[in-house]
């Protein structure tokens, strides 16, 4: 059963373009690119399921994923423009191949048509260990987090997603559920027979290995009117790391499909 989405919204003119954030992430994350599109679009990013302000579920297959989304996407009553990135990309690649008719265009933002390893398996798996509930400020958490994730931005992204709950806290996302699904979460089994026919981008950072050759040989087999493109001086994060450019190349290939 298809569960209700929150979702964070821009601009009231203009058809719909639903964002799907990644892994971990939730709709606020794409505020930035979400905000200046509002000019053109009607923007409207969900929380996926587990994450954000939505409803948490023992469930996590991409088939859920897939309904929550065609769910929201149908209550519009007009082809949409879908972007997805990363965890987000796939999703959207999934749902466009679902019901093709639903959608005017995709794009998917450092993201392949292929399965491929959850590259946040270390994280989750910290995340999960760590006992949230003994801890009353960020700095503390933050402090153990450092013990199992050098990486500052990465702990960061991680501290985004935390909630005060009285003197202590807990985590937005469903991380034991999003653990236990990542074998589900890294595949790709598009519906058999399934093309998208209608306009696709497919956006990569310059500096991120995310979309290797064989990733981008595999994008037609599905997707028969689709681009590449790559942003320089970018990593996994594209829309973080470049947001000026990822709104040109947005709005340039939106501007196609009308």
């Amino acid at each position: 059963m298809a569960l209700e989405l929150a979702t964070q919204r821009w601009g009231e003119q203009g058809t719909p373009l639903v964002i799907l954030h990644g892994l971990l992430g939730a709709g606020r994350n794409w505020q930035t690119i979400g905000s200046q599109m509002a000019e053109e679009f009607q923007v409207i990013a969900p929380d996926l399921r587990n994450h954000g302000q939505s409803p948490h579920s023992e469930r996590m297959t991409y088939a859920d994923l897939v309904e929550d989304v065609l769910a929201l996407v149908r209550k519009l009553e007009r082809p949409v423009h879908l972007l997805g990135h990363s965890l987000g990309g796939k999703v959207a690649m999934r749902a466009a191949l679902a019901e093709p008719a639903a959608f005017a265009s995709l794009t998917v933002v450092d993201m392949a048509p292929v399965t491929m390893a959850i590259r946040l398996k270390p994280v989750l798996n910290a995340v999960c260990e760590l006992r949230i509930e003994d801890k009353t400020s960020r700095a503390e958490v933050d402090a153990e987090l450092q013990t199992r994730i050098a990486d500052s931005r990465t702990r960061l992204f991680l501290l985004s997603n935390l909630a005060r709950e009285g003197k202590t806290f807990r985590w937005r996302p469903n991380v034991r559920i999003l653990r236990d699904f990542l074998p589900e979460l890294g595949s790709f089994e598009p519906p058999p027979c399934a093309i998208f026919e209608r306009p696709s981008l497919f956006m990569r950072g310059g500096n991120s290995d995310y979309v290797s050759e064989a990733g981008i040989a595999a994008i037609p087999k599905w997707f028969s009117q689709a681009t590449v493109h790559t942003v320089e001086d970018a990593g996994h994060w594209v829309h973080i790391d470049q947001p000026i450019r990822v709104v040109a190349e947005l709005r340039s290939f939106l501007s196609g499909t009308i």
